[in-house]
């Protein structure tokens, strides 16, 4: 321990001036005693050896050194004195009894240096096995307490520590009468206890009236201490039952009865790091309960974390040494830390504070995750514990920049492992791997999660709804039931809530792109529903149609809209049911559990039509702020209605869109793309009956023949052609050449009033490739003079053209004109054999 890491340090060391000259002098004056030592051994000496040895260990009674020069003094003397072990040693193989010698030593005058070479040669006369070494060692270690100056004797018992610590009886022992494992635990507690009162004396004395620099001054010499320790670990034949009964406790008596800070929080660190996790186990109640009785200035939470830390990590290398404490709740790991934590902070609940609680709570945390990688339960209580801890807050929130990232680790980090864990085994597709590991959902069945996040303000608040639910996007959860859903809404309430000031921040520093961003995430709760029973199914989406409907017009866009989809998913799959076409056994077992007695009937299956009028409800929800969203939906159910023959229903979305347009659409672009999808909507269906399916094509005609603007009018009419010629079901299905010819002629003559002729070149073109389309579709009687003509004004209306419009216009229609010639060469269809093309 002499020279391990300590005397580099000390080379290193800038020492004053005056101990520069101090140490030289002494360094001097022992060399020149070193000299005549080694003379008197070579004459034969001993006792001359002896007298000059006594000379080169006389320099350790000086006061004039700071503790990091008098290590470095002490390392000298040490050296020097390797030569009297070597030469005591050699006299005893030549016959000299070590007893003879062993006394013969004890003459020197002074009690320090007399003391450093009754160690010097104890050592040789424990390897000589001519006296019991128990005796010796006993012997030794009473003959040092005749020196208690601190500093001087802390040196001394080092130096014994470091002498005998490769002779001292072990497991390995064969000799009885030498000592026993038990008296070298004894004889090393025994010189631990001495040195350790001696270091805490030395607060009080020193070279420096300082108090700070003398507390510094100790610390430096602080391994000296934990020599002893390190010197017990090391010893062979130590067990669990050995450190449990016997080296803990006495460990803990002097830390305890010290009553100094600086040395309990020293030791108690030592023993952490150099005693074998597997002792710390099974002592580990005994060892926290020691942290309740220290003194109040020492830092508990680093010695906890220091613990927790090195546990962990021990935990994980070798998960079998902690299977067995795991059956035991009362008694695993994780219950004797968490509790051993909470007795901590309720005995020193005003000296630890808010950034301390948090940090040993997140390395609790770190150790379940590592060790308990599959135990909800345990997660949960480290929320709970937390809570209890800082139960003093009462409603204030977590404002501290440091204790706020400290409360987000000790959310975010399970996520965090929950989304790793589900990531590789998605990779490495281990469907079959039943090793326990958190998930997603697991979160959901969390009680004490919510409430963690409520120690966060509101800004805090929001970040950690968006940082969980990108969480549950990567590892989405199965949300199966009404208590889950619940659960995820009051996680994500930030995001999905309305709150009056978000409406009153929203022209000072709104981010419409961030939120957004927030929202579409949100949105994806939708998609986490799944639920095979329809009526439990149904449920859920009721309960999350309530939910989002709470967070304001601005939120119904993104939340909506997902949720829609679903729903038409469910509605399709129970119309399935209700035709027979799908297996429907399961869910007649159980009876329908009802939402709400106003909109679900208690013991009934949910039908199709129910969840059509669910989503008619979200449509008119969407609608009001949302016309063109709205428009859009009633399109899609329609078609869904469609699909399930549902033609009341299919007739009704296609009313609802119709008032929206009337009602609420004024913009000439959205009108024109709300006529496109209501086109192209109704040339799709095929379960409306033609007298209704009539009327809808009409009004659908008359508004397009209603736009503002000529060529949207124009674009819209001709595509209003597409609803006369049908391919609908059986005999449902439409193709009338007389109205597709009167919307093609009626889009032209629209074509021919727009002011602009270059416009009209365009448009004109856009109806040209719609007659060419109906005609491969084999319109009856087309009007071959009517397109010819076309073309003729298209091809005067080119150079009218601007460079930009031009290139793009001629290069569409030249290639429609090759359209044509490819077909009329081809000769399948006869109408193309009438048109003809200008040369």
């Amino acid at each position: 321990m002499a020279g391990r890491g300590y005397g580099a340090a000390q080379e290193e060391s800038v020492f004053s001036q005056n101990e520069k000259e101090w140490l030289q002098q002494q360094k001097d004056s022992i060399n020149e005693n070193h000299r005549m030592m080694l003379s008197a051994m070579d004459h034969g000496n001993l006792n001359g050896a002896f007298k000059y040895a006594a000379y080169v260990a006389d320099e350790m009674k000086t006061a004039s050194l700071t503790p990091k020069a008098y290590y470095s003094l002490y390392i000298y003397v040490f050296d020097k004195l390797r030569d009297l072990d070597t030469y005591v040693s050699e006299q005893n193989k030549k016959g000299m009894p070590m007893q003879e010698i062993y006394e013969r030593v004890q003459h020197a005058p002074n009690v320090l240096s007399r003391l450093y070479l009754l160690i010097c040669v104890g050592s040789v006369y424990i390897k000589s096995n001519e006296a019991p070494t128990k005796r010796i060692l006993k012997d030794l270690v009473e003959m040092c307490k005749g020196v208690q100056h601190p500093m001087r004797g802390l040196f001394l018992r080092y130096y014994l520590a470091q002498m005998t610590r490769d002779k001292l009886p072990d497991g390995n022992s064969t000799k009885v009468e030498n000592g026993t494992l038990a008296d070298s635990v004894d004889f090393v507690l025994t010189n631990f206890v001495e040195m350790n009162k001696l270091w805490v004396r030395m607060q009080y004395q020193g070279t420096t009236r300082d108090k700070t620099l003398r507390e510094r001054e100790r610390n430096d010499v602080r391994t000296l201490v934990g020599a002893n320790l390190v010197n017990m670990a090391n010893l062979d034949g130590i067990d669990e039952r050995t450190y449990q009964t016997t080296i803990l406790p006495g460990i803990l008596d002097q830390v305890l009865s010290c009553h100094d800070a600086t040395a309990q929080h020293y030791l108690m660190d030592v023993v952490i790091n150099i005693f074998p996790c597997e002792f710390h186990l099974t002592s580990l109640d005994r060892y926290l309960a020691g942290f309740a009785k220290m003194d109040n200035a020492v830092d508990i939470e680093q010695l906890i974390l220091n613990l927790i830390n090195r546990l962990t990590q021990f935990c994980e290398a070798n998960p079998s040494k902690i299977a067995v404490s795991s059956e035991n709740e009362s008694t695993s790991l994780f219950t004797v830390l968490s509790n051993s934590i909470a007795d901590v902070l309720k005995t020193r609940k005003s000296t630890i504070k808010t950034k301390g609680k948090l940090g040993l709570y997140e390395a609790l945390m770190s150790l379940v995750l590592s060790v308990y990688p599959g135990n909800v339960s345990y997660v949960d209580t480290v929320f709970e514990k937390v809570l209890t801890s800082l139960g003093e807050l009462g409603e204030k929130s977590i404002v501290v920049d440091s204790e706020v990232k400290l409360v987000m680790g000790l959310v975010m980090n399970p996520m965090n492992k929950a989304i790793s864990e589900y990531q590789r085994r998605a990779i490495a597709n281990q469907a079959t791997d039943t090793t326990p590991f958190l998930t997603t959902r697991d979160f959901l069945t969390m009680s004490n999660l919510s409430s963690m996040l409520s120690l966060l303000d509101k800004k805090h608040r929001h970040e950690a709804a968006i940082q969980m639910m990108e969480a549950f996007n990567k590892a989405p959860p199965s949300i199966d039931t009404p208590e889950l859903l619940e659960a995820i809404f009051k996680l994500e309430a930030p995001l999905v809530f309305s709150e009056e000031e978000d409406e009153e921040a929203e022209d000072a520093d709104f981010d419409e792109e961030s939120f957004a961003a927030e929202q579409n995430s949100v949105s994806r709760i939708s998609h986490m529903l799944q639920n095979d029973h329809t009526d439990s199914m149904y449920r859920l989406l009721f309960l999350a149609r309530k939910n989002f409907g709470k967070g304001g017009l601005k939120r119904v866009r993104y939340s909506m809209t997902p949720l829609f989809f679903v729903a038409l998913k469910l509605a399709e799959k129970i119309h399935s049911i209700e035709s027979g076409k799908m297996e429907s056994a399961s869910q007649m077992e159980s009876t329908s559990t009802t939402t709400d007695s106003s909109d679900m009937s208690g013991g009934l299956i949910i039908s199709s039509q129910k969840v059509f009028q669910f989503l008619l409800e979200i449509i008119r929800v969407v609608g009001q702020p949302l016309p063109e969203l709205g428009i859009k939906l009633c399109t899609q159910a329609m078609l869904c209605a469609d699909r399930c023959k549902d033609q009341t229903n299919a007739y009704e979305y296609m009313t609802q869109a119709c008032t929206l347009y009337e009602d609420s659409l004024s913009d000439s672009k959205s009108q024109f793309n709300a006529l496109r999808s209501f086109i192209a909507t109704l040339q799709r269906t095929s379960c409306i009956e033609p007298e209704s399916y009539d009327i809808l094509i009409k009004n659908t005609t008359q508004y397009s023949s209603k736009l503002i603007k000529r060529p949207d009018q124009a674009r819209a009419v001709s595509l209003c052609a597409h609803m006369f010629w049908s391919d609908r079901d059986g005999v449902n299905s439409l193709h009338d050449s007389t109205r597709v010819i009167e919307c093609l002629k009626r889009a032209g003559d629209l074509a021919d009033k727009i002011p602009p002729q270059a416009m009209q070149a365009t448009i004109f073109a856009e109806i040209l490739n719609e007659h060419l389309f109906f005609i491969a579709k084999g319109i009856d009687k087309s009007p071959t003079g009517y397109i010819i003509a076309i073309i003729t004004l298209i091809q005067q209306r080119l150079p009218t053209l601007d460079q930009d419009t031009l290139g793009p216009m001629e290069a569409y229609f030249n290639n429609t004109l090759a359209h044509i010639n490819f077909h009329k060469k081809l000769g399948a269809n006869p109408a193309y054999q009438e048109i003809t093309l200008p040369h």
